[in-house]
């Protein structure tokens, strides 16, 4: 087995300090402080970063998008409500057929009677025309409001021959009579109550309404309005359409009419205005399933008169400026109207729409575009900026100068080599010259070379040897013995 070497304690020489304890420590604890310190500012930074980060994604953007739904929903509400006005009538005058009030199809007092309160509680009613199913009459109750008043006057109308004699010189209808009109054809197709399609057998009655294919025209009470220096005569208006059998008649005679809304009070109270939350692109529209503007805040946007023509239509939200509105489709409103709400990125814009709560209103969407910068807070996402910049600027500094010493150290590093290549390649050549001079120098002893020296004096030297140690070299033969060292 080997033996253990044992470690022999380390002479100190005369001068020398011994190392202390203490430095060790200090260099130990030094190093360690440091690494804690580069641990903390890489933690520090990256919570930093991530703060900045996380601020702009998900804190702005779950704000945005929480608006953005909650103003859907708030549009929607004051839509409902003027929605609602439709219904309201519907069912005064359902009411007054069922209760029997009102059985007579030329009772126009009876009529205004029903219809008085709806349209005194809901402004948004501009007219209720009836026609009959069994009758050839026409009758039409409109509002007449006075520009720059709140009073207004219910002009009951009607075709009959006794027009004049009840109704007044301005009580005959001078249109065209409610059965040669389109929406009374939507009318007859629908079912007009328990005795028109025996409804009491079904667990779920059918709707005996429904909303207009499409929206259409009114004249607006003030004549004309004017926004942003556009002047716009007439205001866009939605029809409800439904249909009532009157009792005991099996079918025979029943009421086809149509209310006639507003929706120019959806922009009342700037309901449709939000600028400033949502952007100065941001937009607050009103929609049917078909993609038809119903309300927006620019009347003129709304609406677009074909050349030459002349006819005007309601845009498709699709045709509306804007980099977003090409992403409402018809499959995004069909989800929408199937799920109740939608909402999506297109582009810089939140898009979300909702739909329109209550009886009827289904086929009904709010659609709200806003832009991210308006639910940013400019201060602080300075400071967040600040904060990255002052935070990252050390690591490329860093980076650059630590490139820089490996670029100058490498090019130290290869001038040393070639001083060093340089100086070995003198020196083989100083020595091959030193050794050529040494060769061919000529000497003393009559112009023998340093060899040819040496040799003498080696021979000089051997014979300068003494006589005994010959006689020991070749024992007892001196004259052999002094004739090898002759020899060369």
């Amino acid at each position: 087995m080997f033996a253990l070497k044992k470690k022999e304690p380390k002479v100190m020489m005369q001068g020398e300090i011994a190392p202390s304890r203490d430095a060790d420590f200090m260099k130990t604890l030094l190093i360690g402080v440091g690494v804690a310190l580069l641990v903390w500012m890489a933690i520090v930074s990256v919570l930093l970063i991530y703060l900045g980060i996380r601020y702009l994604g998900e804190t702005v953007d779950g704000s945005r998008q929480r608006y953005t739904a909650i103003t859907a929903e708030r549009v929607g509400a004051k839509a409902v409500k003027v929605l609602d006005a439709a219904h309201a009538a519907r069912l005064a005058v359902e009411y007054a057929i069922q209760r029997q009030l009102y059985f007579e199809p030329l009772d126009y007092e009876t009529l205004r009677m029903s219809l008085e309160p709806a349209f005194a509680s809901m402004p948004s009613i501009r007219a209720v025309d009836v026609a009959f199913i069994g009758r050839n009459d026409s009758l039409s109750l409109q509002r007449k409001q006075v520009a720059g008043e709140t009073s207004y006057d219910l002009l009951l109308q009607s075709d009959a021959q006794d027009c004049v004699e009840k109704l007044g010189r301005l009580g005959c209808l001078q249109s065209l009579p409610g059965r040669a009109m389109e929406w009374y054809r939507i009318g007859m197709e629908l079912p007009g109550g328990q005795e028109a399609d025996n409804a009491s057998a079904r667990s779920s009655p059918l709707s005996n309404f429904v909303w207009a294919p499409a929206p259409g025209f009114v004249a607006h009470p003030e004549g004309a309005i004017r926004e942003r220096g556009a002047a716009v005569a007439w205001s866009p208006a939605h029809s409800l359409i439904f249909k009532s059998v009157f009792p005991g008649t099996s079918g025979q005679l029943a009421l086809i009419a149509r209310v006639i809304i507003d929706v120019t009070h959806l922009r009342s109270d700037k309901a449709l205005d939000d600028a400033a939350r949502l952007g100065e692109s941001g937009v607050i529209v009103l929609i049917d399933r078909s993609g038809t503007l119903l309300a927006t805040l620019n009347p003129g946007a709304q609406t677009l008169v074909k050349s030459p023509e002349g006819i005007a239509y309601f845009r498709k939200i699709s045709e509306l400026a804007g980099g977003w509105t090409g992403s409402v489709t018809e499959d995004r409103i069909l989800k929408a109207v199937e799920t109740g709400s939608e909402m999506y990125q297109s582009g810089d814009w939140l898009v979300a729409m909702s739909q329109l709560k209550g009886l009827g209103n289904a086929n009904f969407l709010v659609v709200v575009a806003s832009e991210k910068a308006p639910f940013v807070d400019e201060t602080l996402n300075t400071i967040c900026g600040l904060a990255r910049a002052v935070i990252i600027s050390p690591y490329p500094a860093a980076a650059i100068v630590i490139v820089f010493t490996y670029i100058l150290s490498s090019v130290n590093a290869r001038r040393r080599m070639r001083k060093v290549h340089a100086l070995e390649e003198k020196n083989k050549q100083d020595m091959a010259n030193r050794a050529l001079k040494i060769m061919k120098h000529p000497g003393g002893l009559g112009g023998m070379s340093v060899v040819s020296k040496l040799a003498a004096k080696a021979r000089a030297a051997a014979k300068a040897l003494p006589a005994p140690e010959s006689k020991a070299i070749t024992d007892g033969d001196p004259g052999a013995g002094m004739s090898k060292l002759r020899a060369p």
